[in-house]
């Protein structure tokens, strides 16, 4: 006995009636830190303090009340807490008691307690030795070998394992066995002419050497696990077919053959006699059966006891339920069914229907797992709900159809040209009057940025792609089949993320022809006007200053005659016939000039020139000048010099000219002023008046030919309309600009720009003195003929 005592995993204390201590094992001493000597024969309290508890009390009611809580006091003063058992044996051939004591973290639970715990299990448990013989099997391994557990325990794989199961078992354990670790794996085993798969989980149990003691082996049973794996994915693989094809497959057919294929497949794991899967539709109330197998309550399929079967599954729920205990339609329950199990399919708490397990008499003991059912109605849920969604598509899709069939004919009736092009211009679809309108008699070979005319292609492309819009419309010429080209106006939408680009277009080749010809017919018009007004202003350009030339000459003529004729006045007829001849002239060199320009036969006498000497010269000769009673000009520099290659005849007519009109459009005794301004690219010359100015209007086209802003009969000053456009043509050919600046009533100002250039001859810059004053002088007496003041 001293033995056992000592082998044990918790403390043992033997006292006498005195309450000696006759022995403690040594587990114990270990836990006390002391040895046999110092304890024994000592009394029991010395070692022990018992809390809410007689020790007397305990012994007096043996057996009935032996459970008591003490605490124990090391060799160290740490008290240990232990929960102790008391019982009356003997010792040694003396009566004694014996206090069992466990500590509060010791196991309470026995080795037959785990056994049980193990029997109760759904999972195959065996331990084995090394040499392969079982020492240890649960009742779930048992029954799985149709045994009892004392016909394995000392038996191998051998004796009950098909020869190449037996193998690979083997060969698994001496994996365990050679690197002492834990595997698992997942195979397919013969059992009682039946393959399951099985989930393996083998490990090692190591003695106190850490040398293997022992293999054990844990086995789950996964065959209906993959059995539903395996449906699962047929029924992904024919899900997944029906959509792409949904207007191929019939979708009712398909998937109700999908769920009658589930339940076959489940019939055999689950023992039943019989299995229906009821869909509920919610739209008429009634619940329906789609699939059954086995033997089944047929009456279900019977619409009237939907209402009934529905309010049946509410009252009792999901389960196993007793016929025998519930109350309804006996037409619906035949007698040979005692029990049913109903588990409701729902997904996302969307009712769909239950599945049935009918039981016959004498099997209600087949039942299978709640867990597993509910996995299949999950499952079963999302294929019901699929095949809903596939209807609801399915009518969906004959909708759009019957949509998109109307819009097709509409589309090819229709009498503009509607396609559909990817971002390439490649064409997806078009209608018949793309090619009967550009005569192609295919146009899937045809891109659209191809057949667009060369002119238009850039900014059509640039318009439909470079702009922060996504539709629009443009107009183009497009190739016809003929290789003619005709105007197409296009409505178009872009669609970026899928690659397209609808269009709308229309043959509007007439109506750009027809307002070609409205345009055309408009220039002939205003070509006449303007001939017709050039032809006017002319003939009186040179019928004015004619007449007064021949009125002169009468005038000397007739007074010569009649001996009247006073020298007195000879001075101021020959001014009349010279200022009139120089008008003529002036008028013929710019008809002439700017026939010359337009041509391309002008050319310039460039030499460089201080620019700033020669606008300076010409505004002197304007203020010196006899003529000049009133006028003020006001000449300002930022800079005294600045050479220039120029041709100094046109700068002195360009400012002449400025002048004249600055003259003869202001009314006001304002200064006219006249500035320059460098910088050291460029130098710009502006000639500003505080005249009548220029409307808006005119200011664009104050520069073509023939424009006068003073036009009507009743002219205030003479001129043809070409002197600005004279003007214009010299500074271009100088490379400059000229613009003008002007309000209604406050006067105009004229701004010319010219690039700084010098000429070099062999290296040096030759720079040029500006014309003679007398040449000056014919200019200004030529460029201000036509002022006129009548008295």
């Amino acid at each position: 006995m001293i033995k056992i005592l000592n082998s044990l995993c918790y403390s043992v204390i033997v006292i006498n009636r005195n309450k000696q201590i006759l022995f403690i094992n040594k587990f114990l001493l270990e836990l006390l830190g002391v040895n046999d000597e110092d304890v024994i024969g000592k009394n029991l309290f010395q070692i022990i303090s018992i809390t809410n508890h007689s020790f007397d009390k305990l012994i007096n009611e043996l057996p009935q009340n032996n459970k008591f809580h003490f605490y124990i006091k090391n060799k160290e003063n740490n008290f240990h807490s232990l929960w102790g058992e008391l019982i009356e044996d003997d010792f040694k051939g003396e009566n004694a008691y014996f206090i069992i004591g466990r500590r509060q973290y010791d196991k309470q639970y026995t080795k037959k307690d785990l056994e049980d715990l193990l029997d109760l299990m759904q999972v195959e448990c065996c331990i084995k030795n090394t040499n392969g013989e079982y020492i240890y099997v649960n009742q779930q391994f048992a029954d799985n070998l149709s045994c009892e557990k004392s016909e394995i325990i000392g038996k191998t794989s051998k004796d009950f394992l098909n020869k190449e199961d037996c193998h690979f078992l083997e060969k698994k354990e001496k994996i365990v066995i050679d690197k002492k670790k834990i595997i698992n794996d997942e195979n397919i085993y013969l059992t009682v002419n039946e393959k399951k798969w099985y989930s393996n989980t083998l490990g090692p149990i190591f003695d106190d050497n850490n040398n293997i003691k022992y293999i054990a082996n844990c086995k789950l049973d996964i065959t209906l696990r993959k059995f539903l794996n395996d449906i699962y994915q047929v029924a992904l693989n024919q899900i997944t077919q029906i959509t792409c094809d949904i207007g191929v497959f019939d979708t009712d057919r398909e998937y109700k053959s999908l769920i009658q294929y589930t339940i076959e497949k489940l019939m055999k794991f689950s023992k039943a006699d019989g299995i229906s899967v009821i869909y509920f539709d919610n739209k008429d109330f009634s619940l329906n059966a789609i699939a059954q197998t086995g033997e089944v309550i047929e009456e279900l399929s019977k619409q009237e006891l939907g209402r009934e079967l529905y309010e049946f599954i509410h009252k009792y729920g999901e389960g196993m339920i007793q016929l025998d205990s519930i109350k309804m339609n006996k037409k619906c329950i035949l007698d040979k069914f005692s029990v049913v199990g109903i588990y409701n399919m729902t997904l996302d708490k969307d009712y769909s229907g239950f599945i049935m397990l009918t039981y016959k008499k004498g099997h209600e003991d087949r039942c299978m797992p709640m867990n597993y059912l509910k996995t299949i109605c999950s499952y079963l849920s999302i294929n019901i709900n699929n095949w809903k969604k596939c209807k609801y598509i399915e009518a969906e899709r004959r909708k759009v159809e019957k949509i998109n069939n109307s819009l097709m004919q509409f589309i090819d009736v229709s009498e503009d040209m509607i396609a559909t092009w990817d971002l390439n211009g490649n064409p997806i679809y078009n209608n018949y009057q793309i090619s009967n309108i550009l005569g192609y008699d295919d146009i899937k070979n045809i891109n659209f940025f191809d057949i667009l005319h060369h002119e238009d292609k850039d900014q059509i492309i640039d318009t439909m792609f470079n702009s922060n819009c996504d539709f629009g419309s443009v107009t183009s010429r497009f190739r016809c089949k003929d290789n003619n080209y005709k105007w197409i106006d296009w409505n178009y939408k872009i669609l970026k993320e899928e690659n397209m680009f609808f269009s709308a277009g229309r043959d509007v080749s007439d109506r750009i022809a027809n307002e070609k010809r409205k345009l055309l017919a408009q220039q002939v018009k205003c070509i006449e006007e303007i001939k017709d007004e050039f032809i006017a202003n002319i003939t009186h350009e040179f019928r004015t200053p004619i007449n007064i030339i021949m009125s002169t000459i009468q005038l000397i003529s007739l007074n010569l005659e009649n001996n009247t004729y006073k020298l007195d006045y000879l001075h101021e007829h020959i001014k009349y016939l010279k200022t009139n001849s120089n008008r003529l002239l002036r008028l013929i060199n710019n008809l002439i000039d700017i026939t010359y320009i337009k041509n391309g036969y002008h050319e310039l006498n460039m030499k460089n020139y201080n620019i700033v000497e020669l606008v300076e010269n010409v505004c002197n000769t304007v203020i010196d000048s006899k003529e000049n009673n009133d006028m003020n000009i006001i000449f300002d520099t930022d800079c005294e010099q600045i050479i220039m290659a120029c041709d100094c005849d046109e700068i002195e007519r360009i400012i002449f000219n400025l002048l004249s009109n600055a003259v003869k459009y202001s009314f006001s005794k304002e200064p006219i002023m006249v500035s320059i301004k460098s910088t050291a690219d460029n130098v710009k010359i502006s000639v500003k008046d505080s005249g009548i100015g220029i409307p808006k209007d005119y200011l664009e086209t104050v520069f073509e030919k023939l424009t006068r802003v003073d036009n009507n009969l009743t002219r205030n000053n003479e001129g043809s309309g070409i002197g600005l456009t004279i003007v214009k043509s010299l500074v271009n050919l100088h490379n400059g600009t000229i613009d003008v600046e002007s309000e209604l009533g406050k006067g105009s100002n004229f701004i010319i720009t010219l690039p700084i250039n010098v000429i070099k001859e062999g290296g040096k810059i030759n720079i040029e003195k500006s014309c003679d004053l007398n040449n000056k002088i014919e200019k200004y007496a030529m460029e201000f003929s036509d002022i006129y003041v009548y008295n």
